[in-house]
This record gives structure tokens, C-alpha cells and sequence, in this order.
């Protein structure tokens, strides 16, 4: 697959079907800060979003056409204690599914 990078605020074009999406964050666990990527279809409507909260334990909600979850909740795996990462989001619109790495690691693969 190819890599969309993100850039802060920004909407960039992806092919969920050939391309990730790749964002950086360098933000210790514990400061509560989020971070969040939106989707959107062709036509510019809001389709989705992937949150990621840095609270002591990182944790993640996903909101998408099946509902509103504003509930976060702790990723099955320990994500890597480094205060700089690498998300990988991946998602598979044949099958719905979710897939987030972590500086290499699998932390999620959701079926939504």
C-alpha cells in the first residue's frame, strides 16, 4: 500500500482500497491531549473519525456511520511506551474493518 502522510488540518485525498494513512505524534501519555483523523466521502460529507487520547493509558474511540461512541476505551494491547510514534491507520472497506499500527505494532483491528 501506498502512505497518505497527514498534515495537521488538512483534507488530502485517500483510497482506503490502495493507500494508509501515517501520522506522527510525539506526545506523552498522561496529557490528556487527542488527536484525531476524520474521513470524508467524495462528496465532502463527514464519514468517520479515529480519535487517539494520550491519558495515562493511551486509549482510542472510533466514530463511523454505525454510531456515536464518545467512549474511550484502552487499546487490547500495550501500545509502545515511546513518546514518539508512528500510527499506521489502515481500513479494509471490503470486509469494515480497522487496522491501527503503532511504531510497528498492532494495537487495533476492529471490524466497525
Amino acid at each position: 500500500c501506498d502512505t497518505v502522510p497527514v498534515v495537521r488540518n488538512a483534507k488530502k485525498p485517500w483510497n482506503p482500497d490502495s493507500e494508509t494513512i501515517t501520522v506522527s505524534t510525539n506526545i506523552v501519555a498522561g496529557s490528556g491531549e487527542k488527536v484525531s483523523v476524520n474521513f470524508f466521502d467524495e462528496g465532502g460529507n463527514y464519514a468517520g473519525s479515529v480519535f487517539i487520547s494520550f491519558n495515562t493509558q493511551i486509549q482510542y474511540t472510533i466514530l463511523w456511520c454505525i454510531g456515536w461512541c464518545t467512549n474511550y476505551t484502552r487499546f487490547p494491547v500495550t501500545v509502545p511506551t515511546e513518546t514518539q510514534k508512528t500510527w499506521i491507520i489502515t481500513y479494509n472497506y471490503t470486509d469494515k474493518r480497522v487496522v491501527l499500527h503503532c511504531n510497528g505494532v498492532q494495537v487495533l483491528n476492529v471490524v466497525i
